[in-house]
């Protein structure tokens, strides 16, 4: 039996405490170029999981 689609806000919604995490890891201020380069990492895998759904991917 095929599983129900899962909308694309369904799947936007998941990622809040991605977003959550980032923004708060950003706020925390922590100098140094690995938290930058941790941070800017991270933000670009929340964009390509914000996208996927748009393009087709459905999970």
């Amino acid at each position: 039996m095929p599983q129900p689609r899962v909308s694309i806000a369904d799947q936007l919604e998941r990622l809040t405490p991605d977003w959550d995490r980032l923004v708060h890891d950003a706020r925390l201020g922590r100098p140094g170029h690995t938290d930058f380069e941790d941070l800017e990492e991270r933000a670009q895998l929340l964009a390509r999981a914000i996208v996927a759904p748009f393009r087709g991917d459905r999970r």
